[in-house]
């Protein structure tokens, strides 16, 4: 029997013949691995864009049950649809907050990013509305050029907000353009924590000063300091500095058709492809709809039967097809590995990143919502975190 017969034997969704596992045992080892080698420093779990295509909920659940102290997200919705299912944990939204959907977050008991005065007023009236204080981080920006307050900024603007009684500045932190790279980190943990010092000489002291990411707490382990947010670490997704824990996805579909065609027969749009010679030509159930690359570039290969297996044709919206002529045998309802293992083949994110000409967390963010998420084994939601 072909490795692809037995693939048959193995687990597949109910939902759609295509779809994500994810293994939460191996998450659960790479989030108490990490808060074991943080030694004491909290860990902030990064769970913005549905955890980076893994599932937000799930895998905020899981963190925070294995050691993580807060969740982070993008956004006030990705925060509110945690606490919408039962993540009681703090939550500091990363990304920017428009002021008219501050009160959503203070209702929400959310910390919230702030750098600039009109988020900073809309907080004060959201907290003396409420009646209870209304929680944010100051975002420094430290050479990233992208989001923050000027480091050199930083003690006027802290100063403008002691002002204010419903607002508690409990956070402030930074974010780094190379965490593989020392000395871009030291240069810009440098110019942090100098504006830090004279803010706090001013008077203001932050309960939460944070930095590192899941490459630079790694690479510059000073950078640590009263927190650490770690994404992709805790995901099994390669990082910067090139340290890769258990993967936690992988991405399967099936075999839904396959036929034999002849030498000069197009396949798929466009007249894209050619056989030039006579091939057999399996289709499955997945496409650029789902995430799955039509261009420039495509996945290139997939696994079917331990073997990779070459797509011919252009990607479309739900369907793609994959030249099977070598053996092993395939046949309909084989499991077809988009990323993972399938025998002692392998076809990892970073694989897939490379083809693509990007990263590993944007091919799994990447996938699309459409896709379901079978967690295994299941996380129950009816347990504390």
């Amino acid at each position: 029997m072909s490795d692809a017969r037995t693939s048959r034997e193995t687990f597949r969704s109910r939902q759609r013949p295509t779809w994500i596992e994810l293994n939460h045992e191996a998450l659960g080892r790479n989030v108490a691995a990490v808060v074991k080698e943080l030694a004491g420093v909290p860990l902030m779990a990064v769970v913005k864009a549905d955890a980076y295509g893994h599932g937000s909920v799930a895998v905020a659940r899981t963190a925070l049950r294995h050691g993580a102290s807060w969740v982070a997200t993008a956004t006030v919705a990705e925060a509110l649809a945690l606490r919408h299912d039962g993540i009681a944990a703090p939550i500091l939204v990363l990304g920017y907050t428009p002021p008219e959907q501050v009160a959503a977050a203070v209702t929400g008991r959310l910390a919230v990013t702030v750098l600039d005065s009109e988020v900073l007023a809309a907080l004060e009236r959201a907290g003396a509305e409420q009646g209870h204080p209304a929680s944010a981080h100051v975002k420094v920006d430290s050479g990233m050029s992208r989001l923050g307050v000027a480091a050199e900024e930083l003690p006027a603007f802290v100063q403008s907000a002691s002002e204010l009684r419903h607002v508690e500045l409990e956070g402030c932190y930074t974010h780094f353009r190379k965490g593989a790279d020392r000395s871009a980190t030291e240069a810009q943990l440098g110019l942090f924590l100098a504006a830090l010092d004279r803010t706090e000489a001013a008077g203001h002291q932050f309960r939460l000063r944070h930095a590192a990411n899941s490459a630079a707490w790694n690479t510059v382990p000073e950078s640590r300091l009263d927190l650490v947010r770690s994404g992709i670490e805790l995901l099994g997704l390669r990082t910067p500095d090139g340290r890769q824990r258990e993967p936690v996805l992988s991405f399967r579909t099936t075999v839904a058709q396959v036929r034999a065609i002849a030498e000069g027969t197009y396949v798929g749009y466009e007249d894209s492809y050619r056989a030039a010679r006579s091939m057999l030509v399996a289709t499955v159930p997945v496409g650029y709809g789902d995430g799955f690359r039509r261009g420039p570039r495509n996945w290139g290969t997939v696994l079917i039967g331990g073997r990779e297996r070459p797509l011919v044709g252009d990607v479309s919206m739900d369907l793609s097809m994959v030249d099977v002529s070598e053996p092993p045998e395939v046949a309909v309802g084989d499991i077809v590995t988009l990323i993972g293992k399938d025998g002692a083949a392998y076809l990892s994110a970073e694989m897939v990143a490379d083809r693509l000409g990007t990263n590993n967390y944007e091919v799994t963010t990447e996938l699309r919502g459409r896709i379901p998420r079978e967690v295994r084994p299941a996380v129950r939601s009816d347990e504390p975190e």
